[in-house]
């Protein structure tokens, strides 16, 4: 299951923005942190197996792709690898891979 992340400053920054100039092809969605969709799962009888973040930078957030260039998204990219925990809290999407008990 993936989700936008409650505490990702930049998507709560970017996505009004990206709404009126037409550039956020989704719907509405509502945003959860680790632990309400841990906790949600758990609700619902399915075990955490892993969870992670996704996007710690907005360079590959839809239509801020044709904002940076190329070699500034590897670099991104590289410190995201790199970022573990502080990933997981402020990341674009919350990630939970669980399984039914």
């Amino acid at each position: 299951i993936s989700v936008p992340n409650t505490f990702c400053v930049w998507y709560t920054i970017a996505k009004p923005i990206m709404y009126s100039l037409k550039l956020y092809p989704y719907h509405d969605e509502s945003s959860y942190s680790f632990l309400e969709l841990e906790n949600m799962m758990k609700s619902k009888g399915l075990n955490v197996i892993r969870s992670h973040g996704l996007q710690l930078f907005p360079h590959s957030f839809t239509g801020f792709n044709r904002i940076y260039p190329k070699w500034l998204a590897r670099i991104f990219d590289s410190i995201e690898s790199r970022a573990g925990p502080v990933n997981k809290v402020f990341a674009f999407a919350v990630i939970c891979l669980g399984e039914k008990q």
